[in-house]
C-alpha cells in the first residue's frame, strides 16, 4: 500500500479524521525506504515535527533506528507553516534528547491485520514491546486526516 501512495495513520480517530502520527514511505533502493513521520509536538495547538529516517524491510517488518540527528534535521511546523531552523532548534534539541534512550537500537515494526485495519507490533533490540501495540489505518492525503495529540 505504501508504494501506491497510501499513508499510515497511527491511532486513527475516523470520526474526527485525526491520527496520533502519520507515516509514509518512499523507496530508496531494493527493500530500503525513507520513512517520513509527522508527529505531534504540543497539545496546545497544531505543532508538528516531520522527520525522515532510513528503514529496511526485513522478514516482513519495517526496521530502522531512532537517531537524534534525524530529529535535529526535522521540520517543525506551526499551523502548517515551517518554523525557521534557528527558531526551531531548541524544540528539535529537546526532541533529540528525549529519544536518546532509544538511540542506536534497532526498532522493527510488523503490521498484522486487525478488524479491517492493522496493528503495529514493535520490537526494540529484538524484544517485543506488547504495551506499545498501536492500531494503524491506511489513508490517503485526499481523506484530509491531520495529526493531533
Amino acid at each position: 500500500m505504501a508504494e501506491k501512495g497510501y499513508l499510515q495513520c497511527y491511532r486513527p480517530d475516523v470520526q474526527n479524521k485525526t491520527c496520533q502520527s502519520i507515516a509514509s514511505y518512499r523507496r530508496t533502493g531494493p527493500g530500503t525506504y525513507d520513512n517520513k513521520a509527522v508527529l505531534p509536538i504540543s497539545s496546545d495547538g497544531p505543532t508538528t515535527l516531520e522527520t525522515h529516517t532510513p528503514v529496511v524491510v526485513r522478514n516482513g517488518a519495517v526496521c530502522g533506528q531512532i537517531r537524534a540527528r534525524d530529529f535535529m534535521a526535522g521540520t517543525l511546523r506551526v499551523d502548517g507553516s515551517a518554523v525557521p531552523p534557528e527558531e526551531a532548534k531548541p524544540v528539535l534539541e529537546a526532541m533529540a534528547q528525549a529519544v536518546r534512550p532509544f538511540a542506536n537500537k534497532e526498532i522493527c515494526t510488523r503490521y498484522e491485520p486487525s478488524a479491517g485495519d492493522l496493528t503495529a507490533k514493535i520490537t526494540i533490540a529484538g524484544k517485543y514491546q506488547a504495551d506499545q501495540d498501536e492500531p494503524v489505518k491506511w489513508i490517503t492525503d485526499a481523506e484530509g486526516y491531520t495529526v493531533t495529540r
